[in-house]
């Protein structure tokens, strides 16, 4: 229920930011969000209109995560690097903390599998689906980086799969 609200919440802003002010490129979800538009000094504007909407519903915003930067230099959205190239290219990347988290949870689960506690398809379930998640970004390299790490802390559960289906 508090996504609903949070979504409904702010609703006004949505309004605000695509119908009054016209941003094309204007996105939200629960606390994120962006706007694009080719002007700074029409974006300030923007920024200066939509605080006082935020005071009126009783928003905190965030001034140090809020900024007004070229899309060259990239932004956060939803815990992605977004990017533009110079051909216009839009590159999503992975946070570098959700790879960081990925890598010490593979290997905390391996202990928990030598001590009993989980099964291997809980591992193997939860890797498939972070890899799946990933595949929505520019992260070919990323993968194959996890992957390996995947096959040295999992390669005795991995060889005796393989021979089981043989």
């Amino acid at each position: 229920i508090s996504q609903i609200l949070a979504l409904a919440t702010a609703n006004a802003l949505d309004h605000q930011a695509k119908e009054v002010m016209r941003i094309e490129g204007y996105a939200r979800y629960n606390d994120d969000g962006y706007m694009i538009h080719h002007s700074k000094k029409y974006l300030q504007r923007c920024l200066k209109y939509m605080k006082r909407i935020w005071n009126i519903l009783h928003i905190k915003l965030n001034e140090k995560k809020t900024q007004i930067v070229k899309l060259t230099h990239g932004f956060k959205f939803l815990k992605a690097r977004v990017y533009l190239t110079k051909t216009g290219k839009v590159i999503k990347k992975v946070g570098k903390k959700n790879i960081v988290r990925e890598r010490r949870k593979l290997k905390k689960l391996r202990k928990k599998l030598d001590a009993g506690l989980i099964d291997w398809d809980h591992i193997k379930m939860q890797y498939q689906s972070w890899r799946s998640w990933t595949s929505n970004f520019n992260a070919f390299w990323t993968i194959q980086s996890m992957d390996k790490l995947y096959h040295q802390i999992y390669h005795d559960q991995l060889k005796m799969e393989k021979e089981a289906v043989v």
